[in-house]
């Protein structure tokens, strides 16, 4: 790769959106509410840490490349997205710094790990050191790429379009990049971007503190955790936990199938299969049921200037919303008709008339609640919230034998459920915190969320095998279908 260094004065400021130069080749910007949402996540604790993505490449047996090879092609990749780059400053900003190509190479020896000892990406994604922005991990007798970024950075949908970008970049090999030029890619305040203020006004505000006042709701079912004292005990060492099911491709195929009869998304049905799960998990007959959703939005910006200008690559950074929900859930709730109410209800987030304002309020009001409760040690329900990232095919064209995802999580409350299909198979991934989960109480709420799920597609269930991995040490999004 030939690296080229350029004269920033070229790249046309209306490139950058957002952006703004603070010292010569230093670019800062504010966080959107989403980014600084998922930053002051990390705030909730200060035994906790910040959310992060991990996406795994299973790599055919045909992948021959050298470090030296991996790295010029996570270079690229910076130069590509220099989301991978950008760091937070100050709690509320994100900044990105333009190297120069020695500087380059020396950041890519950093970023870059390469894994002997025969640790799997899996069991690097649970103990994982939280990356400044993100690193690139090499497993060579696994025949493993994973990259971890932090979640300010990157949802997702996004951390899959990085990893397709660098198995271009790893094919291409022979190119031709310009130091300087990238700062055209910086990652553009999506919400932001998209948000009309004309549209503010009292009623939308009062709808959107009416809504967080529902989703903190301190009432709402609530999962079984460790006991109050171990939890105190285990906090500071932060160990995460995670718990796959892997669908067969006929299970797969035949609950597709079920939910297009019965006229349901899948990711309806599998919401409607964790209510389920959830009341019988907390023991309780009725209860409401807190979630967010997240929804990608990216379709939305196609017509706004994109992180990927140039190019114009999808972007890759937060560019999703979440449905912020509150749904009562009954113990003979018919299966089909809470899918369908519950798809009312992401329809209203995905397509209601002002929506980015709605959620942009509805953050800063989160943002709010949450400083409040925590000041005044209320609890929240422990929960796990579901995201459908949707099929890894649609974003990773480069040939690989498996894709998998992974999120660092810090709270009971911000347990996540991912979901994923990929080869025709899908897949449950349970990211927890084991500091408030026993490992049995995860298995067992994943065995009910898959039993319920075939229950109420009218499937027969048979005896689900769920394998785990789990690791001691510290610790989106996505695709609505």
């Amino acid at each position: 790769m030939t690296i080229e260094k350029s004269d920033n004065n070229a790249v046309k400021p209306t490139m950058c959106v957002g952006w703004e130069e603070i010292e010569p080749g230093t670019w800062y910007r504010k966080l959107d509410c989403m980014e600084r949402l998922l930053h002051f996540c990390e705030h909730i604790d200060p035994n906790l840490t910040q959310w992060t993505i991990t996406v795994g490449l299973k790599l055919p047996k045909t992948f021959q490349y050298s470090v030296e090879e991996i790295q010029t092609a996570w270079i690229s990749l910076r130069l590509d997205y220099p989301t991978i780059a950008c760091t937070i400053e100050n709690e509320r900003g994100m900044q990105y710094q333009i190297l120069t190509r020695d500087e380059l190479v020396r950041w890519a020896e950093k970023t870059v790990h390469i894994h002997i000892s025969g640790e799997s990406g899996r069991e690097m994604a649970i103990s994982a050191t939280i990356p400044e922005s993100s690193t690139l991990h090499f497993f060579p007798e696994h025949r493993e790429l994973a990259i971890h970024i932090r979640h300010e950075l990157a949802d997702g949908v996004g951390s899959l379009l990085l990893a397709n970008k660098l198995l271009q970049n790893l094919r291409m090999k022979s190119r031709s990049d310009t130091i300087g030029q990238e700062i055209a890619r910086l990652p553009v305040p999506t919400i932001d971007l998209l948000n009309d203020k004309s549209s503010m006004s009292p009623e939308i505000i009062e709808r959107a503190d009416h809504i967080v006042g529902l989703y903190c709701d301190t009432n709402a079912i609530a999962l079984q955790t460790r006991q109050q004292k171990d939890t105190q005990r285990v906090i500071p060492t932060l160990p995460q936990g995670r718990v796959e099911h892997q669908f067969s491709e006929s299970e797969s195929q035949a609950i597709l199938d079920a939910c297009r009869a019965k006229k349901i998304t899948v990711t309806t049905a599998i919401w409607a299969a964790q209510a389920k799960a959830a009341l019988e998990h907390s023991g309780e007959t009725a209860g409401s049921l807190i979630s967010f959703l997240p929804i990608n939005i990216r379709s939305e910006i196609k017509s706004c200037p994109s992180n990927n200008v140039e190019t114009k690559d999808p972007p890759v950074n937060n560019t999703i919303i979440f449905a912020l929900s509150n749904l009562p859930v009954i113990e003979n709730d018919d299966f089909v008709d809470w899918a369908k109410k519950a798809n009312r209800d992401l329809h209203s987030w995905r397509f209601g008339e002002n929506n980015i304002c709605l959620f942009e309020l509805a953050c800063k009001a989160l943002e709010e609640r949450m400083a409040a409760d925590i000041a005044a040690e209320i609890i929240h329900p422990a929960r796990f919230f579901l995201t459908n990232v949707g099929i890894s095919e649609n974003y990773i064209e480069e040939p690989v034998e498996d894709v998998w995802l992974n999120l660092m999580v810090s709270t009971p409350e911000s347990s996540a459920l991912i979901v994923l299909t990929t080869h025709r198979k899908l897949r449950f991934t349970a990211c927890y915190n084991r500091a408030f989960f026993h490992d049995d109480q995860v298995k067992d709420y994943i065995a009910m969320v898959v039993r319920n799920l075939k229950n109420g597609l009218g499937l027969i269930v048979s005896d689900d095998k769920i394998e785990a991995s789990m690791r001691a040490e510290q610790g989106g999004v996505m695709e609505w279908i």
